[in-house]
């Protein structure tokens, strides 16, 4: 009885937080959009009131220069401008409804685990607070939010395709939803399918050789696999769609390795905050790098069938692939 009330002060102790944080990033949205104003944010408050004055889904004046947008905040933000008649408010209020989709993406993910409630508001949490620097902010709660809508897709997927692989049955319905919204997505642009169609992919890929090898090849396998590749294929379809603006793939792995040490590796110890942090915090992120390499290490040995478990390292390795694969 004791214990049950400890869970249940935990458990409402941090959803507590995560009401709190979340009012901060709304508070900040709908009363504060000006506070970091830059041209990229602006852009998306301006492209917002032309979607809704001119009367156009894709505004024949509007030359976008990344990508375009198709499920956006802009698009959802012109419809909150026809009500309010303020660039701003609406842009605060789509990203506001957008930073509760992320949130209840979240959420949907994880409970396909076997966690209790009082963890799973701490992943929620975490996903929350570890958002520490304003760079990863506008990417996905404030002002901006561009790639809120990828992440909101991104953890609905892997949440679907974990129940998949966990033998429970996801309508059809559902399935055809995700690929419609992939194709979506793919409209907007490729990366969707460098963030999740093509990394998703490979993954079962990996599983369905291993699953052969193993003698434990089921049919349900291939459904997955079939529902992987339908995925895959929408997000290429939709790249080749008038409204994604030719955008090519190599365009985005041209001199990759290059970009990547001195440009991408950089941006994103930037908006983790790294750079700016204390030695403690940057001690913390560390040490959970250190578990995630030790954790997908012990994975990729057990697919190998690796023996060494009389060894320290062995079972350490084997420890953290056993928790990975509950």
């Amino acid at each position: 009885m004791i214990w049950r009330k400890r869970r249940k002060i935990g458990e409402g102790f941090l959803f507590a937080a995560i009401l709190m944080v979340t009012g901060l990033i709304v508070y900040t949205n709908l009363f504060h959009y000006c506070y970091k104003m830059n041209a990229d944010i602006a852009s998306e408050a301006v492209l917002a009131r032309l979607i809704w004055e001119s009367g156009e889904r894709f505004p024949r004046s509007w030359y976008p220069s990344t990508e375009f947008r198709i499920l956006a905040s802009a698009n959802l933000a012109a419809l909150f401008y026809g009500i309010f008649g303020d660039m701003s408010f609406a842009m605060g209020c789509a990203c506001s409804v957008l930073t509760f989709g992320v949130l209840g993406s979240l959420y949907f993910f994880i409970s396909q685990f076997s966690f209790e409630r009082e963890e799973k508001f701490m992943f929620v949490l975490l996903c929350m607070i570890l958002s520490n620097h304003f760079v990863t902010l506008e990417l996905f709660y404030l002002f901006g939010a561009y790639y809120a809508i990828h992440v909101i897709l991104l953890f609905l997927t892997l949440g679907i395709y974990v129940r998949l692989l966990g033998g429970v049955r996801v309508h059809r319905v559902w399935q055809a939803l995700f690929i419609i919204f992939t194709f979506l997505i793919g409209m907007q642009g490729v990366r969707g399918l460098l963030v999740l169609n093509v990394p998703m992919f490979v993954t079962e890929i990996t599983r369905q050789i291993y699953l052969w090898y193993s003698k434990k090849w089921k049919m349900r396998d291939g459904d997955i696999v079939g529902w992987c590749a339908l995925l895959l294929l929408a997000g290429c379809a939709g790249t080749f769609t008038p409204y994604s603006i030719g955008q090519r793939v190599s365009r985005n792995i041209r001199k990759g390795f290059g970009k990547l040490w001195k440009t991408v590796l950089p941006e994103v110890f930037e908006a983790l905050g790294i750079v700016e942090i204390s030695d403690i915090r940057c001690g913390i992120l560390l040490f959970f790098l250190l578990i995630a390499i030790g954790v997908l290490t012990g994975c990729l040995l057990r697919i190998l069938k690796f023996r060494g478990r009389n060894c320290l390292i062995g079972r350490m390795f084997c420890c953290g692939c056993h928790l990975a694969l509950q």
